[in-house]
């Protein structure tokens, strides 16, 4: 075969590689189907992280310092491998965070959460949703665990589906603060305390905004919210449905049993609070609705449905002022 023959086989062969390699998908195209999802950067250069389409995080992703997720319409994560946060965080715009479902590693019990946060939290113009995250076997916060605070001025956050030992949905450090904007968490189950939210050492001043809790269970206390040790500040709108505790909360728990000095509930003229068939165990149960240290109600009270064996409604063990002007 003349030179020329043999260059120009080769010639067509180097040509058609190249072509394979121009359209053949890279390792992260392929993890969810042809150029489906990409893996998720773990560069947040400036402090924000744009993203725009479908993710995905084989392994943990970690961000060493403060960094926004930005996301553009329609944007979602699929979570393998943890989102960790080693200081501050901000969540801006459509970010959809989904436990990821069919690959080998994924169908392995997921022991984490989706995100991890070492600082604060702060959730800006957001819609946010945390989907299936966490297990039984993840020990707090199953769609977020924050060290410090959370902070919800407007927008949406939603978590469904969320498991976790403590805090189903999320699990604070701090204190969590709301001026405006809706939380929904719905179908979330705690093993232990905190069947929707668990708040360790500070408070939850809900200043403004809905929070919905449907569907919300705790094996211990707290069917929606535990206070560990600090007080619900109630001046926006608070409902609870189908939430169930054990021991006592089927709504709120607000009483810390180790530290009994703990825990209050202050509603003030603004704030409304909601709650239909929700359930302290009926066998040793106390406060279907709440149950407290302190309880100051002055504010629109709907109740409907609600037992426990102890106070079908509210449970306090010193204090009890009810000025309500509802039903």
């Amino acid at each position: 075969m003349s030179p020329a023959h043999r260059w120009g086989r080769t010639g067509r062969t180097l040509c058609q590689a190249a072509v394979l390699s121009f359209w053949w998908p890279t390792s992260a195209e392929r993890i969810h189907g042809f150029f489906d999802a990409q893996l998720l950067p773990s560069d947040c250069q400036g402090g924000v992280l744009q993203l725009d389409g479908r993710y995905t995080t084989v392994d943990e992703v970690q961000y060493h310092e403060d960094c926004t997720l930005r996301g553009a319409p329609g944007t979602v994560v699929e979570v393998v491998g943890e989102i960790h946060f080693l200081q501050n965080a901000w969540l801006d715009g459509s970010l959809r965070f989904v436990k990821a479902k069919g690959s080998q590693k994924a169908a392995l019990p997921m022991q984490h959460r989706c995100l991890d946060v070492e600082g604060s939290l702060e959730f800006l113009d957001p819609d946010v949703e945390f989907i299936n995250c966490g297990s039984d076997s993840t020990d707090d916060g199953g769609a977020f665990y924050v060290e410090q605070n959370v902070t919800v001025s407007n927008g949406r956050v939603v978590a469904r589906g969320s498991k976790a030992k403590w805090g189903a949905a999320a699990y604070v450090g701090g204190s969590f603060t709301m001026t405006g904007g809706s939380l929904l968490i719905e179908n979330s189950t705690a093993g232990e305390s905190g069947g929707g939210l668990y708040v360790k050492d500070g408070d939850f001043h809900h200043l403004g905004g809905n929070v919905t809790m449907f569907n919300s269970i705790a094996g211990i206390y707290g069917g929606g919210v535990y206070m560990n040790r600090g007080k619900y500040h109630l001046a926006g709108y608070l409902r609870f449905e189908n939430c169930f505790a054990t021991s006592a909360g089927g709504g709120l728990q607000a009483r810390n049993f180790q530290r009994k000095n703990f825990g209050a509930f202050n509603q003030t003229p603004s704030g409304v609070l909601e709650a239909k068939n929700c359930t302290a165990g009926l066998q040793y149960g106390e406060g279907g609705v709440m149950a407290t240290q302190d309880s100051i109600v002055a504010g629109r009270v709907l109740v409907d449905g609600c037992r426990g064996s102890t106070a079908g409604c509210f449970e306090a063990k010193r204090l009890l002022d009810i000025k309500s002007t509802g039903s």
